[in-house]
């Protein structure tokens, strides 16, 4: 993530794909929203689990608590969204803009 929130440019997509755990323990949740909520409006980025190890399964899973609770589940068009592909199943938030009329934590 370190490397990621360098980038002096503004990104339009970007996708990360996790294959084993020593890449999560560098991860901070806070950190990575602070990144996402920079980017412009309609930026996207996709996380994804490519190994079935069980430690890769509780880091996914808390991510996905993580973003439950900080952004509004859902993809809307012309919003920044996070999606994260865990096993068969994909979740994708959106960015809420400063008009939105609801609460998150």
């Amino acid at each position: 993530m370190n490397e990621i929130l360098q980038v002096k440019h503004s990104l339009k997509r970007l996708f990360i794909s996790y294959q084993d755990c020593d890449q999560c323990n560098l991860f901070d949740f806070d950190e990575f929203l602070t990144f996402i909520k920079a980017q412009r409006q309609g930026f996207s980025i996709i996380l994804a689990k490519i190994s079935n190890a069980g430690i890769m399964e509780l880091f996914f899973s808390e991510l996905i608590h993580y973003l439950d609770r900080k952004l509004k589940r859902d993809k809307r068009q012309a919003r920044s969204h996070v999606t994260v592909w865990f096993g068969n199943s994909r979740n994708t938030w959106h960015v809420p803009l400063h008009n939105d009329n609801y609460h998150v934590l």
